[in-house]
């Protein structure tokens, strides 16, 4: 009876995906095709749905364009002359990577980014099979996979979670989940490990990326995350994309577009300041925008 019923609400699951998917359409995706741009599909959570910002946008609309990192990626992308275009998968998890994949939306010379692979367990050896089974979908041509898509796995920064207050301790990344080992760590491990049918994943060590940027900007004493520890404000978008588009190659440069475009958000419900009154300037703006590109933050 319980297998059943699993079974039923998986396949519900699948019925609302689908229908979700078909309303949200791809059609922007076709038209960066047939303009040649490189297709890159970011398969996340509500980190990269900027979930954290659902509340504000409507009471300061010029927070629409920076909500979320997927967003920011398009417009880096735009101001450095990138070739590329970023989709974002919402809701993220093994059945929309699934059903991109059977519904050939996907194509062998994309990519995919997994920034989050859906339910997080508290042990080890179910979080692999949820990573692999990732991987075989995407690339086992014997289930509709691709072998040649380009697959990404990140780690994701967060800051001790565990110790805000109605936050489940398995909402973390960096928060062990069983003997000492955490989410990152099983999503490193997991995505280089050899198998005879798929090839390995790609890392974008986002947590890596955080913990550099908050080492050249801690002179500027601004916060990356917002209050729950865990979602970026909008200088973290900003190092989610920047680290994005390092782990696939690109390395923009033009700093000065994004400084202009979010140097007065910092007035707006405190999103940016940390222990500190005054108004960040656009000159101080630009320079940690300096900073962010003209480091390599996966280094």
């Amino acid at each position: 009876m319980l297998l059943h019923r699993s079974k039923l609400v998986a396949s519900l699951l699948i019925v609302l995906l689908l229908y979700q998917f078909n309303a949200y359409g791809f059609e922007d995706v076709d038209k960066a095709r047939s303009e040649g741009r490189e297709i890159v599909f970011i398969d996340g959570d509500s980190i990269t749905e900027g979930a954290y910002f659902w509340h504000l946008v409507d009471k300061y609309p010029q927070l629409q364009k920076y909500s979320n990192p997927v967003q920011l990626l398009n417009q880096i992308s735009i101001d450095n002359n990138l070739n590329i275009y970023f989709k974002s998968l919402a809701p993220g998890g093994l059945c929309s990577v699934r059903i991109i994949v059977e519904k050939k939306i996907i194509k062998e010379n994309d990519a995919i980014v997994l920034q989050d692979a859906g339910q997080h367990p508290q042990d080890i050896k179910t979080y692999q099979a949820i990573l692999l089974r990732n991987r075989y979908v995407v690339h086992n041509p014997y289930a509709g996979g691709l072998p040649g898509l380009k697959l990404f796995f990140t780690t994701t920064y967060d800051e001790k979670p565990d110790e805000v207050p109605g936050l489940p301790q398995n909402a973390s990344w960096s928060v062990p989940i069983e003997g000492g080992v955490t989410m990152n760590q099983v999503i490193m491990k997991v995505a280089m490990e050899k198998s005879k049918d798929v090839p390995s994943a790609g890392v974008i060590d986002v947590d890596h990326a955080f913990k550099k940027a908050k080492r050249i900007l801690k002179v500027h004493n601004i916060e990356l995350l917002v209050g729950d520890r865990v979602h970026y404000n909008v200088l973290g978008n900003v190092i989610f994309a920047k680290a994005i588009l390092e782990g696939l190659g690109y390395y923009p440069k033009n700093y000065k577009a994004m400084a202009n475009k979010i140097y007065r958000l910092d007035n707006i419900e405190g999103v940016l300041l940390k222990g500190r009154v005054s108004i960040i300037s656009l000159e101080e703006m630009n320079e940690i925008m300096k900073k962010i590109f003209q480091n390599k933050l996966l280094e």
